[in-house]
Order: C-alpha cells, then sequence, then structure tokens
C-alpha cells in the first residue's frame, strides 16, 4: 500500500467517524431538548403543587383561627359562668356564716 492509499483510507475512515458523531450529536441534542422540555414542565407541576399548598396554608390557618376565637369565646364564657357561680356561693356562705356568728353572739350574752 501507498502512502496515497492510506491517506484515501484514513480519510474514507474519518469521514465516516465523522458522520457517525454527526449523526450521534443529533440524537444527543434531540434528547437533550427532551430532557429541557420535561424539566420545564416538572418545575411547573411543582410550582403549581407550591400553590396549591399555600392556598391550602392559608385555608388551614384561617380554619384554626376561627376554631381558636370560638374556643376562646366558649372558655370565656364559662369563666363567667363559674364567677357567677362562686359569688352566689361565697353570698351565700357568708350570709350562713352571719346567722352562725349570730346565734353565737346571743348565746354568750
Amino acid at each position: 500500500m501507498t502512502w496515497l492509499q492510506l491517506i484515501a483510507q484514513g480519510a474514507i475512515f474519518a469521514t465516516f467517524i465523522g458522520a457517525f458523531i454527526a449523526i450521534a450529536a443529533y440524537f444527543n441534542g434531540r434528547h437533550i431538548k427532551e430532557g429541557v422540555k420535561d424539566i420545564g414542565s416538572f418545575i411547573k407541576e411543582t410550582q403549581n403543587l407550591i400553590r396549591e399548598t399555600q392556598n391550602l396554608i392559608r385555608e388551614t390557618q384561617k380554619e384554626t383561627q376561627n376554631i381558636i376565637v370560638s374556643e376562646a369565646e366558649k372558655s370565656r364564657e364559662l369563666m363567667e359562668k363559674i364567677h357567677s357561680e362562686t359569688i352566689k356561693y361565697i353570698e351565700r356562705t357568708h350570709s350562713d356564716t352571719m346567722l352562725v356568728l349570730e346565734r353565737m353572739e346571743r348565746r354568750v350574752a
């Protein structure tokens, strides 16, 4: 084989390798484009999920606040009732105590 034949074979071989590299780059580029589209859709889905989660958190927070206000009102009413009953008990006990003291004073006098 002469050196011209070797150069010709090298050129043919380089052409085939170049063609295969070009084909591989084409398919690789296509896969990258598909991957980028998939990543874009994934980001959009994630953003939607974040929005939904934020809305759910807001709703839950409002419900929790309403429950706290409602329970605070119930607690206030219960404390007022207990206070009222305590005052009635103290007044009743006081009047009973005063009667007992009056009777003791009569016996001593």
